[in-house]
């Protein structure tokens, strides 16, 4: 399993690492914002795949090209909360041409589930990407954007490390039977000392908060991707499912890389808005 693992999982951080130079070097926004936008899409494909496991039929076509519209828009930086109101009504209107079909409210419910919980939650990635952008030559969305990730991941890589050595107390079996509060904590840990780390070595991170803001950051982070990680294996459970794809060995698919995002990119968001030191 390690031999798969953490070579793939070098390799994706290579990419998030590509990605973030290239943004740098042409001083957009447009690599990283068009390949988590992708990521979105895919993700939310995954989702209705999974529903459709349980014999239910989302607007899947629906879904994914009314998201790609507004994907588009965010990398833009011409999004505001009114189009996805607007995207929303869309699929009420489209529940009415299957009103009489069997579980038609199921359909409808899933695909609005599906745009709340992948699109619009994943969403805040993109949004913190742009923070700043407007300014020119203006990259501190680029670090805040790194920044959540690689603590969010921390997360999940000191949770599993931890967990696989000295796990043996569950946190819910029911759910997430792998998941164990001594690999909780390690991975809590370890996303503090990452923290710490970008705050020490990257001035924009350093000059934006404050040690205390860091720690505090780090830990809530750490606990929200956990519970991003329950919540997705909970729809998979429901869905029958092991993983939402196998795209990528040892990791399933898409939804399943970034599930932690899922909660931790919108508070993260919020966090930073209303934290950052100017």
């Amino acid at each position: 399993m390690y031999r798969v693992r953490i070579p793939i999982g070098i390799l994706l951080i290579t990419i998030v690492a590509l990605l973030g130079y290239t943004d740098y070097k042409t001083n957009t926004a447009y690599a990283t914002s068009s390949i988590m936008g992708l990521a979105l899409l895919i993700a939310l494909w995954e989702f209705y795949a999974m529903a459709k496991n349980r014999n239910y039929a989302p607007y899947t076509v629906y879904g994914l090209i009314s998201s790609a519209i507004m994907v588009g828009m965010m990398i833009s930086n011409k999004v505001f909360l009114d189009p996805f109101a607007i995207l929303l009504c869309g699929v009420f209107i489209r529940f009415l041409f299957d009103v009489n079909k069997e579980n038609a409210l199921e359909n409808c419910a899933i695909t609005v589930f599906g745009l709340v919980y992948v699109y619009f939650l994943f969403s805040f990635v993109l949004r913190i990407r742009n923070i700043g952008s407007e300014l020119q030559h203006n990259l501190d969305g680029l670090y805040y954007l790194v920044f959540l990730i690689f603590v969010s991941k921390s997360m999940d890589i000191g949770g599993y490390l931890v967990g696989k050595a000295f796990g043996k107390h569950k946190i819910v079996r029911g759910i997430s039977p792998n998941k164990s509060y001594e690999g909780a904590i390690g991975g809590i840990i370890l996303a503090v000392g990452v923290a710490y780390l970008f705050r020490e070595n990257i001035s924009v991170i350093r000059e934006s908060l404050t040690l205390t803001h860091t720690i505090i950051f780090a830990c809530l982070m750490a606990i929200l991707s956990l519970l991003g990680d329950f919540v997705e294996s909970l729809i998979k459970r429901r869905c029958d499912v092991k993983d939402s794809n196998t795209l990528i060995p040892e990791f399933g698919g898409l939804l399943d890389l970034i599930d932690s995002l899922l909660l931790t990119a919108p508070i993260g968001y919020y966090y930073l808005i209303l934290f950052i030191s100017n």
